[in-house]
């Protein structure tokens, strides 16, 4: 559901106004930079349930292969972030209710949750970057099985890594095949599984799938694909035992020390429901960012906009400029061009650059052994789609400007 451009509108800020932003991922902070970049004094007070800091969030499934030691993967603090940007952040908080009208947010402190300690903030305009939770693995609710979409998690995987030698990744997107990457570098053995007949398979052909897969293999990584897992448990030598059924129905079963389920995410989207917000799978909002609700806004991981939901880093900040502007008396609606990213698999690094055109066939250009063009094309021939490897990677801005905005 697409939400219509308001062309009129029109926002009264002054520097007397408070800003809040629930969140202090990549959107959060992003929209506060560019929030401070252009006004020095407005009053900009942002909440998380964590402990603030800021990282890159890539860095979680390609640290390893990076050498990049996990306690080195956050550039600030919520305090260091505080003092650049001349902003208050409360961390280990949680909010708990918006009340949309009287233009208040209660919260509580998860350092102090026994004492119900609850607080309220009155805000003039409320910025919505929750995020989203990667899917937790639904036949089996072991603390074998990590998912991985924050700092946090990773931290606690990366402790229970120590002394481990196997490790299987649950799922065949771009974020299993990283961790297939950046894992098999440092001599772990994984085992990938998942029911899919080929890797990324809802945004790469076969060609480059197939490419990706025997790149991996050749560094030790096995690969369960077609697979329906029958039965995950945990054995008596704490290990995780999974039990399939692949193409040819023959029942099998590996056993690891540790697993990752890389089977999605989740949007964060309960504390809007709860203040009547209109939502889908994800908060719905226009080219301004603009909820159903006056004054509230959201983007990122937790909002589609304008019926488009791109969970990765490049429309962030397509969305914190605009956005800021917009908070900032400058109403600036969001324009999404089309915009590549890429599968970060050092063996074998892949870039994709869609567009909202449906792809019908996928025309192929061999270079190299390790080069490969693939051209998604329409059934009336436009270009829809475009999938770059080895030297073909850097033709990525001049099929940028050939395909098609969004918006």
């Amino acid at each position: 559901m697409k939400k219509q451009v308001n062309n009129k509108m029109t926002i009264n800020i002054t520097t007397s106004d408070t800003i809040i932003i629930i969140g202090t991922g990549h959107s959060g902070y992003n929209l506060a930079q560019e929030l401070r970049k252009n006004n020095d004094k407005i009053n900009i007070i942002m909440f998380t349930m964590d402990d603030g800091s800021l990282y890159a969030k890539p860095l979680l499934s390609t640290a390893f292969s990076k050498e990049v030691d996990v306690n080195d993967i956050p550039s600030y603090t919520a305090q260091q972030m505080e003092k650049k940007l001349n902003i208050r952040i409360y961390t280990f908080t949680t909010v708990n209710e918006i009340d949309t009208i009287s233009k208040n947010i209660q919260t509580i402190s998860l350092k102090e949750k026994l004492q119900n300690n609850v607080k309220e903030f009155k805000y003039d305009k409320l910025i919505l970057t929750t995020g989203a939770n990667a899917k937790t693995y639904p036949l089996s609710d072991s603390k074998l099985i990590h998912s991985i979409n924050n700092l946090q998690e990773y931290q606690s995987f990366h402790k229970e890594l120590q002394g481990k030698k196997e490790i299987a990744i649950i799922g065949a997107g771009f974020v299993a095949c990283e961790f297939a990457n950046d894992l098999s570098t440092m001599g772990f053995k994984v085992k990938v599984i998942a029911p899919s007949k080929s890797l990324v398979n809802y945004l790469i052909p076969k060609q480059a799938s197939d490419k990706l897969k025997s790149t991996l293999e050749k560094y030790g990584v096995e690969f369960y694909l077609e697979a329906k897992i029958t039965k995950v448990t945990e054995t008596q030598d704490n290990r995780i035992q999974f039990q399939f059924t692949d193409s040819s129905k023959i029942e099998q079963k590996f056993k690891v020390d540790l697993a990752i389920s890389a089977i999605g995410l989740t949007p964060n989207i309960n504390i809007a429901k709860k203040a009547g917000i209109e939502t889908n799978s994800a908060i719905i909002v226009d080219r301004y960012l603009q909820t159903s609700i006056k004054d509230i806004y959201a983007f990122g991981d937790s909002a589609e906009v304008n019926g488009v939901r791109k969970n990765f880093i490049a429309p962030t900040r397509y969305c914190a400029a605009a956005l800021a502007q917009t908070l900032l008396g400058n109403p600036s609606p969001v324009s999404y061009p089309a915009m590549p990213f890429r599968i970060k698999a050092a063996k074998y690094p892949i870039v994709i650059c869609t567009s909202f055109l449906v792809v019908d066939r996928w025309e192929t250009i061999k270079g190299d052994e390790s080069s490969i063009k693939c051209l998604g094309k329409t059934k009336e021939g436009k270009l829809a789609s475009v999938v770059l490897t080895g030297k073909y990677i850097v033709e990525k801005e001049n099929y940028v400007k050939e395909l098609p905005k969004y918006f």
